[in-house]
């Protein structure tokens, strides 16, 4: 999808940076993303709608770094629960190469495939 993007013109990917900070305006809307580029220089990028989709770890950081006047707590969380109670959805995967077709595989060549 990132190719697609670009393509529109309307997409610049910016490696090596780091958002860390939701810029607010004074009645406390998103009005942008304070990151660190590559060389560790500050910029600000303004957008007309932030979204915040860090992962389960890294998002209610950010929310909480972009503390300010109006939200002293962090973003969204007046209810003091934004970090907390943290469910981390793991998974494992097993992956085996056989030099022969296993009994499964050959079970499930044999059967007749819907028309």
């Amino acid at each position: 999808m990132i190719p697609i993007a670009e393509k529109t013109g309307r997409c610049e990917i910016r490696p090596n940076s780091y958002v860390h900070k939701i810029e607010l305006d004074a009645r406390g809307r998103a009005v942008g993303a304070v990151y660190f580029d590559e060389k560790k220089n500050v910029h600000l990028q303004k957008a007309k709608a932030v979204i915040a989709s860090a992962n389960g770890a890294e998002t209610p950081r950010l929310l909480l770094l972009s503390a300010s006047k109006t939200v002293p707590n962090g973003l969204a969380n007046s209810s003091g629960y934004v970090g907390k109670n943290l469910m981390l959805n793991s998974g494992g995967i097993s992956l085996g190469l056989f030099d022969e077709q296993t009994q499964r595989l050959q079970r499930f060549r044999r059967q007749p495939h819907p028309p």
